[in-house]
């Protein structure tokens, strides 16, 4: 059922990368995950030592992640269903590839009787980072709510300020022409720091 290039040379190629695996003895990333519960299908008697083994888990980053992470999880953990999670629906940004924010929205309910705990003291950003922030993610109506809280510094801080620009040229300029403002200010090279996602972004602004 191929429908374009990029699909039709995966249906050519799999087949041959898992023989690879096999003959190597080894297992690529989804693999970490789905031997285990094929092992847990196949040998009840191997899931009971874990959960035996394992009274107790944490998860980080459980916004994070997805419905086969999930089916694990919850073969280890059935019978004690002692499991704690730290995760932030609100920095959920992996639905792309796989995530499921449901998974923290719906824990209260799914593993219910729990304690929730929401941790708002941000020690990182002064309040004027913070209310800018706060204001943005509180029009997501699916979210558990909270708002951060600025702790550790005595000021609010510079007002922060938003640039649109058009095209990745475009912002590159902008950063450079920034910089020698504050140069120009008396601002040491050092002083300056350009916050970026992805590593492609970095390479436009190194080239201007």
């Amino acid at each position: 059922e191929a429908f374009d290039e990029y699909h039709e040379v995966s249906e050519i190629l799999f087949p041959k990368f898992i023989r690879r695996l096999d003959l190597l003895g080894v297992v690529d990333f989804d693999g970490l995950l789905l031997k285990p519960l094929e092992l847990f299908q196949t040998h009840p008697e191997v899931q009971k030592k874990y959960q035996d083994k394992i009274r107790y888990m944490m998860v980080d980053e459980f916004q994070d992640t997805n419905e086969i992470q999930m089916k694990l999880i919850d073969k280890i953990i059935q019978g004690h269903r002692n499991l704690a999670v730290v995760g932030d629906d609100d920095q959920s940004i992996y639905g792309w590839r796989g995530a499921q924010v449901a998974n923290i929205l719906n824990f209260p309910k799914v593993y219910a009787p729990c304690e929730v705990i929401r941790l708002e003291r941000n020690y990182r950003s002064k309040s004027s980072i913070l209310t800018v922030a706060n204001e943005v993610i509180s029009k997501n109506r699916h979210r558990h709510g909270k708002v951060l809280k600025a702790e550790g510094y005595k000021d609010e801080g510079e007002r922060p300020e938003v640039f649109l620009l058009e095209t990745e040229d475009d912002e590159a300029e902008f950063v450079y022409r920034e910089i020698e403002h504050f140069k120009t200010q008396g601002y040491h090279p050092k002083d300056m720091a350009v916050l970026y996602r992805s590593n492609s972004q970095g390479g436009m602004i190194e080239s201007v």
